[in-house]
């Protein structure tokens, strides 16, 4: 990133939030399991990659909150994990964990698998990122923007060694999601999708914020951590749709189109409104060696025919394309490689800066 790092941004997501996406709807949480809304928080903690509702979309989508003693059918998978015996461990070896305090690491205990959850989808991620770091993931290379949680829980679908040693007849997506036919388990983008889904639908808290957390700061840290949010959660473009966000006070309520203009002002912070036409007023244009995060490339048509995208990182030297986030037409909210200044047969695209961003 230009003029921050991965870890910058991770911490902005963890800022204070207003009933974002990040908050567990205590309701959503079958009756029988709301004693274990503590382990769902933690696990929900245990990196920056979780939330608490995607580790109870997670267990939804495994198994219903309804986990059968032993499946069998899933080489002998248990508890709200399904975890296979040697994956789980033994002896305090694996995955298993110790929940609730007592001693023991039972799979069958909902506090102890809730939280080995949680722990082994982290240390699935800081495989995924060693294995990038290392060029062995397909079509991604080191430096690349990861699509996470979705390549975590590819790996705690198909194992996290599906990148470095993959079953016969698996390939490989764009983003590096493996893609093989099981008649027993779901395609892995199938079963990430899903999660996200109800993570998002059904166990996160509603009201102030309803999936756009309240990230408090007008600076470059901030904007791209906000922008992150809705490209994680796979927000779709639709003009006629808004969601209610906060200003960058962490405070002040708008509603934000989720269009491509409703989507940079949602990432800059700043009150709900402006068009690609009215962004000329409320920006300044820059030469393109001054292009930085959280700077843009508007093309102020309106309708239609105008765009905008949100600046990152240029992909090299040359600067011949660049890293953006941007809600498109088709494709939704989205992080991708650009050519400069936008794909052919569009535009002009011009470089500009929000006047109150330094």
């Amino acid at each position: 990133m230009t003029g921050l790092d991965q870890l910058a941004v991770d911490k902005a997501t963890t800022m204070i939030r207003g009933g974002s996406s990040d908050s567990l709807d205590p309701s959503s949480i079958p009756e029988k399991y709301r004693k274990y809304i503590p382990q769902l928080e933690r696990a929900g903690k245990a990196c920056s990659d979780l939330t608490a509702p995607l580790v109870a979309a997670l267990i939804e989508t495994e198994t219903s909150w309804d986990p059968p003693e032993v499946n069998d059918d899933r080489g002998r998978a248990q508890g709200l994990g399904q975890f296979m015996p040697d994956t789980w461990g033994k002896d305090g070896n694996g995955a298993g964990r110790d929940g609730d305090g007592d001693g023991k690491k039972e799979v069958g205990n909902p506090a102890d698998a809730i939280i080995a959850i949680g722990d082994y989808l982290c240390s699935i991620a800081e495989k995924i990122r060693k294995f990038q770091e290392e060029g062995k993931i397909p079509n991604v290379r080191p430096g690349d923007q990861l699509k996470m949680p979705d390549l975590i829980f590819a790996g705690y679908l198909r194992g996290p060694y599906v990148w470095v040693s993959p079953p016969a007849g698996t390939t490989f997506a764009s983003d590096g999601m493996p893609d093989l036919e099981d008649p027993k388990n779901m395609k892995p983008r199938d079963y990430a999708d899903k999660i996200i889904r109800l993570a998002r639908e059904k166990y996160s808290l509603k009201g102030a914020g309803n999936g756009v957390p309240a990230i408090v700061g007008a600076d470059r840290q901030a904007i791209l951590a906000r922008a992150k949010v809705w490209t994680d959660a796979h927000i779709p473009y639709d003009q006629g749709t808004t969601k209610m966000g906060l200003m960058a006070d962490g405070k002040t309520k708008q509603y934000y189109r989720t269009d491509c203009s409703g989507f940079v002002t949602m990432a800059w912070g700043v009150e709900a409104g402006p068009t690609t036409v009215t962004m000329t007023g409320m920006t300044v244009a820059i030469q393109k060696n001054e292009l930085t995060a959280g700077d843009i490339l508007l093309d102020s048509d309106a309708g239609n025919s105008g765009h905008v995208v949100l600046f990152e990182k240029w992909v090299d030297d040359a600067r011949s394309s660049y890293w953006a986030y941007e809600e498109a037409g088709g494709s939704g909210a989205v992080y991708r490689k650009i050519p400069y200044p936008y794909f052919q047969g569009h535009g002009p695209f011009e470089p500009r800066r929000l006047k109150s961003l330094k």
